[in-house]
């Protein structure tokens, strides 16, 4: 019994070891003080058991027994170690000037690449379009009326400019210059260098590769045509985004919902949603990857779901106040293993599918009454979905880069963030090794206190060695023979 209950301690020494090799050297310079103290002291393993298990009674009552918060898996310990010496923590990455420059040019390339040339085309033929329909409203809202003419005739002045007549041209050059320039600023090895490529990304350097001035006059054009509908009908149409996630560990899959509500203010009635720029932001993702699926659906109202099996436009009839979207997508998921210098199993880490913005815009037919007469079309700028949960299997998660709570969900557990948080940025989880000794409800519990130093860890460890101080007999003294 006594040997069991030994064996059965270091296993859990071991495998708490083996998660972090903190506890284990932890346990062994408790064993070796114990050991050592036996010299003097007879029951000293046993003194030390009961001051464990009454200090960390007393701890518990003052609440000073709590798990700490969770750290990525890849956290650094002897940073934490050097800090709490005295030594100073350890230097992070340095921010040099060609750091800063470098995001700066993958923002501007994702601001002047985000619309198409079938978005730009679109949205100029539809305000276009819908100017020239609004000429019998010009007595209900002419200030509005008149400032939409005026910015629609800036917008065909720009096409018309012999340097927006080849739009494909254009952005075909664009796309090279931002080649060149991701190509010099890696090869720039001083400070002038450096300065060379942020000059190229000034307004007048880039002037005859941008299209800067179509989308300002775009974005004219739609303020003007907003104001139009809303002046003409006392409301506007706006558009809401959210995203769930699943994670299928069997099939290694990501399972992504974006769904987009769009919603009118009575009397405007949704005739038709346009949905192009869902499918170019999927092609622009390089879809979901080898053996991804992507598929687009809608809801009208309280309708069912139905597939949008082909082309870029819903089409209501007769129309309706509030349209829901539904983006999903599906896609292998490659998690990349995380492990630290002092843990020796890898974790696995997955990417949260971030996205540096929206999709694009939606272009919205809406109808200004029962009555027919004219369809203005709104082009909303949709937002980056706000993440609302994930999926995970059981007792899988970790560490989420997001504040939130994990509650329990029929098929596995439910990550939900504190509050919905666009999916943008660095965001990721990391889930523990599927294998039954780390997935199980005890560990769930004990987890927290496994990864980082804490009063808890520290005191549990001291009474296992303490528990194995006391299964070990200690050698008797030789008895003395007895004379004859």
């Amino acid at each position: 019994m006594r040997a069991a209950l030994l064996l059965a301690v270091l296993a859990v020494v071991a495998a708490a070891s083996a998660l972090n090799l903190v506890l284990g050297v932890i346990w062994l310079a408790a064993l070796a003080a114990i050991f050592l103290a036996r010299r003097r002291l007879r029951h000293a393993a046993g003194l030390v058991l009961v001051l464990a298990v009454a200090a960390g009674a007393g701890l518990a009552r003052l609440g000073w027994l709590e798990p700490p918060p969770r750290a990525s898996y890849a956290a650094d310990e002897s940073a934490w170690l050097r800090e709490r010496l005295g030594l100073g923590a350890a230097a992070g990455p340095a921010i040099t000037a060609g750091t800063v420059l470098r995001a700066r040019l993958l923002a501007r390339r994702a601001e002047e690449l985000r619309l198409t040339v079938d978005d730009l085309d679109r949205r100029a033929a539809a305000a276009i379009r819908t100017s020239r329909q609004l000429g019998p409203a010009r007595s209900q809202a002419p200030a509005e009326v008149a400032a939409l003419e005026a910015a629609v005739g800036r917008l065909a002045l720009t096409l018309t400019a012999p340097e927006f007549r080849d739009l494909d041209g254009r952005r075909r050059r664009l796309r090279e210059w931002f080649a060149e320039l991701e190509a010099r600023l890696a090869a720039a090895r001083d400070e002038t260098e450096v300065e060379a490529v942020a000059r190229a990304l000034e307004p007048a350097a880039m002037a005859p590769v941008s299209f800067r001035a179509l989308r300002e006059d775009l974005a004219r054009a739609d303020r003007a045509m907003t104001a139009v509908v809303r002046a003409l009908a006392g409301g506007g149409v706006a558009v809401a985004a959210t995203a769930r996630l699943a994670y299928d560990e069997s099939r290694r899959e990501l399972r992504a919902e974006d769904r987009y509500v769009v919603t009118a203010d009575p009397p405007l009635r949704i005739t038709r949603v346009d949905v192009g720029a869902l499918r170019h932001a999927a092609a622009g993702r390089g879809g979901t990857g080898r053996g991804g699926t992507h598929v687009l659906g809608y809801a009208a109202g309280e309708d069912a779901l139905r597939e949008l099996a082909g082309g870029a436009e819903i089409a209501l009839d007769p129309g309706a106040t509030q349209v829901a979207v539904l983006d999903r997508r599906i896609g292998p998921a490659a998690p990349l293993p995380v492990r630290a210098a002092l843990r020796p199993i890898a974790f696995r880490r997955i990417a949260l599918n971030a996205r540096p913005g929206g999709p694009g815009e939606l272009l919205v037919t809406v109808t200004l009454g029962e009555g027919g007469g004219p369809e203005p079309v709104l082009a909303l700028d949709v937002p980056a979905p706000r993440l609302e949960a994930i999926a995970l299997p059981r007792h899988a998660l970790h560490y989420a880069s997001l504040p939130g709570r994990l509650a329990p969900a029929p098929e596995g557990d439910l990550w939900v963030p504190r509050e919905p948080v666009p999916l943008r940025g660095a965001g990721v989880v990391e889930l523990v090794p599927p294998t039954p000794l780390l997935r199980n409800p005890l560990f769930a519990r004990l987890g927290p206190y496994l990864y980082a130093p804490n009063p808890a860890a520290t005191l549990g460890l001291t009474a296992l060695a303490a528990l194995a101080g006391v299964l070990v007999r200690r050698p008797r003294a030789p008895v003395p023979p007895v004379p004859p």
